[in-house]
């Protein structure tokens, strides 16, 4: 009587599956119960037959049931825990992973960059003093065309060196200091130079490697300029296009040119806007010869979907 009081308020009050599984076969040991004591307590009356063994096979065949499903249920937890463990494991895995890769690209990034500043620093006190060197013996001499080569030299070797100091968008930068080693080699020429990037967009991903290519193009599309226009002006531009991609465009006012197919290094300049995601244009028009260069506002870094 005691468990069937108990087991229903487990059952009602608690709403406990179990206590309500259990309820019906306790309540019927208590009523057999109640019949045996009845039965025991008149024996000289009544014969002696007592039922509290019979409900007994039930009565654990219900233990039965609800200690499988217990058993049931905790596999179930055992498994939904399986299941969260290795979820969590794998996001713990794929987080190492990253790092892992994190770390990688990382050292490559060091190492790139003291390799950098030394190969920098070896250019600039090595090979530019020679070349240095060589320009005032040709200017004593009255070498013209060794003088010229020394210091186109000289001029592509600075301009692989600042690029290797470039950090990411720092494009504007890079043009800025085109601009002020440019400036010089112009007004020697009497060539006058209009120059207007401000509407430029920000553009990321500039690498020293993407840096150099945007300069070479820039030089080349300039030399062009100067050795078969010949042009008197020259003219620099920085835009947003229709798909917002950034626009540098080099306008000349020398002769025309139409795009042939042949020579001027047109090929290493496509080459190079190619490997940078971009576009190059040229095209002759009124005064002179226009070249624009497209370029995506995030550049590819090579270098590093190597290291990864």
């Amino acid at each position: 009587m005691t468990a069937a009081g108990l087991l229903t308020w487990g059952a009602f009050w608690r709403g406990e599956l179990d206590a309500r599984l259990m309820l019906p076969p306790t309540f019927l040991v208590a009523w057999f119960g109640l019949h045996d004591i009845f039965i025991t307590a008149t024996l000289p009356r009544y014969s002696f037959d007592l039922l509290t063994t019979y409900p007994r096979p039930l009565y654990l065949a219900f233990i039965t049931a609800v200690l499988m499903r217990r058993l049931g249920a905790s596999l179930d937890q055992v498994d939904s825990a399986n299941e969260t463990l290795s979820a969590k494991l794998a996001e713990r895995e794929a987080e190492l992973a990253a790092l892992h890769r994190k770390d990688r690209v990382e050292a490559t990034r060091l190492t790139r960059e003291q390799e950098r500043q030394r190969l920098t620093h070896d250019l600039h006190d090595g090979l530019s003093g020679h070349l240095v060197s060589i320009i005032a013996l040709s200017e004593r001499t009255g070498d013209k065309p060794t003088e010229q080569a020394a210091r186109e030299a000289l001029n592509d070797l600075r301009l692989v060196i600042y690029s290797l100091d470039l950090g990411d968008k720092e494009l504007p930068l890079a043009l800025a200091n085109f601009r002020e080693r440019l400036m010089p080699q112009l007004q020697r020429l009497g060539v006058t130079l209009d120059w207007s990037i401000a509407g430029l967009p920000e553009v990321s991903g500039v690498t020293p490697g993407n840096a150099l290519a945007i300069l070479r193009i820039l030089q080349e599309a300039i030399t062009n300029a100067l050795k078969h226009g010949p042009a008197r002006r020259i003219a620099i531009r920085g835009a947003i296009d229709a798909d917002g991609m950034a626009a540098i465009t080099i306008e000349n006012d020398g002769r025309p040119f139409a795009e042939n197919g042949n020579g001027h290094g047109l090929a290493n300049m496509r080459r190079r806007a190619q490997q940078l995601r971009g576009k190059l244009s040229i095209e002759a028009v009124a005064q002179g010869t226009a070249f624009t260069l497209l370029l995506p506002r995030g550049l590819p870094d090579f270098e590093e979907e190597a290291a990864v």
